[in-house]
């Protein structure tokens, strides 16, 4: 099992299989399709709401590039998850 390197008052050890077995649960419950779905959705009504008027175009900006960005993530945990989690057995 892995340990944090530093264990101050706010770290959070957690294994490499806890960390494998919550991507597992929520790629489960969110498919990747389900995933971008989402975040789109999200953009939409932030671009769409009163308040995006207010944005300047490097805050537009910067909302679909962490759209985009977000998305890359998900496509990596899957990846993390197809390839990773067979390695590790379920506990019983």
């Amino acid at each position: 099992m892995l340990k944090a390197k530093e264990q101050g008052e706010n770290a959070f050890p957690t294994s490499v299989a806890q960390s494998l077995q919550i991507i597992n649960r929520f790629l489960n419950n969110f498919p990747p399709e389900e995933i971008k779905r989402c975040t789109w959705d999200l953009i939409v009504y932030a671009f769409g709401s009163e308040d995006a008027n207010g944005l300047t175009h490097l805050e537009r900006s910067n909302l679909l590039f962490f759209y985009e960005q977000l998305n890359k993530v998900c496509d990596a945990l899957v990846m993390v998850d197809e390839r990773l989690m067979p390695l590790f057995a379920e506990e019983e």
